[in-house]
């Protein structure tokens, strides 16, 4: 389950709960919200080059992408849904008859991603590093960013598979890896401090920094990984009661067993 392709493509253009135009419409909001704080942040530090350093732009950034590539993928979705009509006077093959394209593999790995970067962040922030600053800003870029995956979550149609961990996991590594060429490079963070973070002063606290790498990578982020699974879970058990179906096409519940099974 490592794989980032999937024989039905609809699930990464379509809602769970709302009807084509509405789910759009949500995504455009979520994606106009994301990106017009992402500025915000930006223009805020604008005389303080270290803005791009810390690990909640870098996510907020990626956030702000993945809602982008969403509404594509969402009118992709829209656009062969119609040709489908227009063709075949019906769209009841439209679920089975295409696969996952290279765009909804990048989705699906935005989404992989920020499902479980979204809350480290959050709880990472607010156990360890919680200060001062524009608290609008913070609680958008540090709380809401959770809210907004949430969200897209239930709303949506992507399958959630633990394997996929591997991405996160890869994701965090990298950036730790940033933080210690950072540091051996003498860059400072806003305050002149030699570290990004002082949870990663890899100068004076190297081992500390070290377990704190690993402490989120080996065991908070698994943890969240396995709650955000059977969340998804849930999601599934509540639209089976409430809708008959776990997968809803284009505000049609399928007339075909559904696709989107709950698969580690």
């Amino acid at each position: 389950r490592l794989k980032l392709t999937h024989p039905q493509a609809e699930l990464f253009a379509t809602s769970s709960v709302f009807s084509e135009v509405t789910h759009l419409i949500i995504k455009v909001c979520l994606f106009g919200w994301t990106f017009g704080f992402l500025l915000a942040s930006g223009l805020s530090k604008t005389n303080d080059p270290t803005w791009q350093i810390f690990l909640t732009n870098w996510s907020y950034t990626m956030l702000a992408i993945y809602f982008f590539i969403s509404i594509i993928t969402t009118l992709k979705g829209m656009w062969n849904h119609q040709g489908t009509v227009s063709k075949n006077g019906t769209d009841a093959d439209y679920a089975t008859n295409r696969p996952s394209t290279w765009l909804d593999s990048v989705e699906w790995l935005l989404f992989s991603i920020n499902i479980v970067i979204a809350p480290v962040v959050t709880l990472a922030y607010y156990v360890l590093l919680a200060s001062g600053g524009d608290a609008l800003i913070s609680a958008m870029t540090h709380a809401i960013n959770t809210v907004t995956m949430f969200i897209d979550l239930f709303i949506g149609n992507h399958p959630v598979h633990i394997l996929h961990y591997v991405y996160v996991a890869a994701y965090a590594i990298i950036y730790a890896i940033f933080t210690v060429i950072y540091w051996a490079a003498g860059g400072t963070n806003f305050d002149g401090d030699n570290f990004v973070y002082s949870v990663l002063d890899w100068d004076k606290k190297p081992g500390a920094a070290m377990g704190y790498v690993l402490a989120i990578t080996l065991v908070l982020g698994p943890i969240v990984q396995v709650s955000v699974f059977y969340l998804w879970v849930l999601r599934l058990k509540l639209l089976e009661k409430f809708k008959g179906s776990p997968v809803l096409h284009f505000g049609s519940p399928s007339s075909e067993e559904p696709t989107n099974v709950i698969e580690m």
